[in-house]
């Protein structure tokens, strides 16, 4: 009769020893891996070797593992199976998915002891009750929540408490799959919601009005910005020390209200100015690093101590940095942009309106087409009620604000105006460009809608996605269950500007 068997979860193992065997030729990422216990191995009477599928010797789970799992298995409890994730063959290096089932012999492994009369007995129950009630908690928290109780436990007697160690990160992160997963298709449902307004036409640039439709319920999440926060001395932006970091600044929020700060705001100040790289909301009194990138090559001077709020870098800027900084979270984990890529998107704006810049500064080719932008914020105005708007230049869109509620929008609409009419002035010196349609704003969405990636968690509150699909990128950023801010472009394989 087969024995019953159920999952108990995943535990994410490198290999060791991998170097002694050739095994590791015949592994890919994905391929299968056997688990054969030694239990004559002269070396560790707990060992577990792994083989491929071909059974050639790959490595040794290391030992850390083995000495709990080694007796769960010949007693008959738990059985493995298991792939490979990473393979690195020059590094002789192997990470392995290793699945743990729990059989018939195993059914009361988990559960408490009925008396608490020892010490090893006393550990072994509050373990196994932290197991079974998971606390809501972020993966680096849950990352110290398993040294604290392998801490605990050292030198317990009972292999399954190690077990539940080890598997509790994989219950805590069970529940992070299942969050993420509801917040991915709250931000899905409430883009295909989006109602689509009345456009309003000025010298090229189509203005589309959004709200979000389907009763939804926002603003209740509520945050003041960055150029209220540093008029009123409330926030302090500087570089992070005397002698300063190109990518990076520090931001210390001395408010008792939360900061929503955007991709692509300027900061005109200390050593260099710099534009945000991500849309990050900072909590109350707090202190972060905030990732930016340089919009002033030709200056690394104190000509104040902080910054200052600026313009918005274009949306064509925007775009290309929200391109290189998705990039650089799947590869890397880290939020930087290209740098020169950035210097040369500057050069570009301030080529084309015939800019003497002593410093390539990009507020310089603000300052020099102040005129023409401020007709434009003449001109368009979005309806009362309008939580978010889509820009285009003829069928093309230059992109996407979408707040949590209208008054936010309202608020930043002066700056995010100037970044589309910029991008406007930079493009209609020789072309006209004809009223947008609606049918276009609406496929532009529906293309976002679908391209929700993975979630990643940015400096200061709450979590985001990022948006990233073959014609448009964003983000969507997130916290306490509501959406903050969206932001999306439409892709363009053109160059600078």
């Amino acid at each position: 009769m087969k024995q019953k068997v159920e999952e108990l979860g995943k535990v994410k193992i490198s290999l060791a020893g991998v170097q002694y065997y050739e095994g590791i030729r015949n592994v890919e990422a994905g391929s299968e891996l056997l688990f054969e216990r030694e239990p004559d191995n002269v070396y560790d009477r707990n060992a577990i070797r792994v083989d491929n599928a071909d059974f050639e010797p790959v490595g040794h789970i290391p030992r850390f593992h083995s000495r709990y799992l080694a007796p769960l298995i010949d007693s008959g409890r738990i059985g493995l199976k298991g792939c490979a994730v990473r393979v690195n063959r020059k590094a002789n290096d192997l990470l392995s998915v290793v699945k743990i089932f729990k059989h018939e012999k195993g059914k009361d492994m988990f559960e408490p002891s009925a008396a608490s009369d020892t010490t090893d007995r006393t550990v072994r129950n509050i373990i196994l009750h932290q197991y079974h009630n998971p606390p809501k908690i972020s993966r680096e928290e849950a990352t110290k929540l398993q040294r604290r109780l392998l801490k605990m436990a050292s030198g317990n007697k009972y292999p399954e408490v190690f077990l539940a160690i080890n598997l509790l990160k994989w219950r805590i992160h069970k529940q992070h799959v299942a969050g993420e997963k509801k917040l991915k298709e709250k931000v899905g449902a409430a883009l295909s919601a989006i109602e689509i307004g009345e456009p309003v036409y000025y010298n090229g640039l189509t203005v589309f009005p959004l709200e979000f439709g389907g009763g939804a319920n926002y603003g209740k999440v509520k945050y003041d910005f960055i150029e209220d926060l540093l008029e009123q001395g409330m926030m302090e932006i500087c570089e992070v020390s005397e002698s300063g970091s190109v990518p990076e600044l520090l931001l210390k929020n001395k408010s008792n209200s939360k900061v929503l700060l955007l991709d692509g705001e300027e900061l005109v100040g200390a050593k260099q100015n710099r534009i945000l790289n991500i849309p990050i909301l900072a909590a109350a009194n707090q202190e972060i690093l905030i990732p930016v990138s340089c919009v002033e090559q030709g200056r690394w001077e104190y000509r104040q101590r902080e910054f200052s709020s600026g313009a918005m870098a274009t949306s064509g800027m925007r775009m290309r940095r929200r391109e290189e900084v998705l990039k650089n979270i799947k590869e890397n984990g880290t939020y930087a942009a290209d740098q020169g890529c950035v210097w040369a998107d500057v050069a570009a704006v301030n080529c084309l309106l015939a800019v003497e810049s002593d410093s390539e500064a990009m507020s310089d080719a603000y300052a020099s087409a102040k005129d023409r932008i401020d007709k434009f914020r003449s001109k368009i105005e979005l309806p009362e009620g309008a939580n978010g708007y889509v820009a285009c230049l003829g069928d093309r869109v230059l992109g996407s604000d979408i707040f949590n509620s209208s008054q936010s929008l309202k608020r930043k609409w002066p700056k995010i105006l100037s970044s589309c009419a910029m991008e406007t002035v930079l493009r209609t010196k020789k072309t006209k460009f004809k009223k947008a349609k609606k049918e276009k704003v609406s496929e532009f969405i529906s293309n976002a809608g679908g391209a929700i990636g993975e979630l990643y968690s940015p400096p200061g509150e709450g979590a985001a996605f990022g948006i990233d699909g073959p014609a448009v990128v964003g983000n969507a950023l997130v916290a306490n269950e509501e959406i903050i801010h969206i932001c999306l472009f439409e892709r363009q394989s053109t160059g600078v500007i």
